[in-house]
């Protein structure tokens, strides 16, 4: 597994003559977002995915070729398995041989609106998490950790959040952590990740096996 983190406020190589590397779905998105300066951003985060993915073919980044699940979760066809993310002016990228596999970003300026998060919480951490009101960082931490959950099942926030189980702890640590995710009546033990992104930015990644520390390493792409 390798890890990148891209600025999306830099224009990439060969800009804007890379946006006919997107496909139909891609520019559909691309020229749907009323906000240019958002668009932009959304572009240059699906051409930094096409260069990574390449690279890791070892094609051009216009032959990446995806499909789309029931979700619309975008996949490449016999693999290589990937997860993307995006906030404000970065970018989060998982590769992976290994299917299962969900990564979250978010910005720290994002306002925490804490009577919206109270329907997210299991009761047990519902129970818990009374108390922590004041502490708006911890809680968009909580919450970045259960959106890579929903992204490693694959079924995005179509998931009842409550039925993902994440730790309450300020960081994971080297070795991550257990995390629960109940679906159709059966519960998974994965592992979480706390990732060090650059700094306004907090990001986690979730697998089904552990993952060695020297593979969580974040990298910057380009380089």
């Amino acid at each position: 597994m390798k890890i990148w983190q891209i600025d999306l406020n830099v224009l990439p190589d060969q800009w804007p003559d890379c946006l006919a590397w997107l496909n139909h779905e891609e520019q559909e998105k691309y020229h749907g977002l009323k906000n240019r300066h958002d668009a932009r951003r959304f572009a240059v985060a699906h051409v930094a995915l096409r260069r990574i993915l390449a690279g890791w073919l070892i094609i051009e980044p216009w032959d990446v070729k995806f499909a789309y699940s029931q979700w619309r979760r975008p996949y490449v066809l016999g693999g290589p398995f990937f997860s993307m993310s995006r906030s404000g002016g970065l970018a989060l990228v998982a590769v992976s041989h290994h299917p299962l596999l969900g990564i979250d970003v978010e910005c720290l300026d994002q306002v925490v609106e804490w009577s919206w998060l109270e329907t997210i919480w299991s009761p047990a951490e519902w129970r818990r998490l009374r108390t922590m009101k004041n502490a708006p960082e911890l809680l968009l931490r909580l919450w970045v950790r259960k959106e890579a959950a929903v992204k490693a099942l694959g079924l995005g926030l179509t998931h009842p959040l409550s039925q993902v189980v994440v730790p309450l702890s300020e960081q994971t640590g080297l070795n991550g952590a257990r995390l629960w995710v109940r679906n159709n009546q059966v519960s998974h033990c994965w592992r979480l990740y706390d990732l060090p992104t650059k700094g306004g930015f907090i990001g986690s990644i979730v697998t089904a096996r552990p993952v060695a520390p020297e593979n969580l390493a974040v990298h910057a792409f380009p380089p």
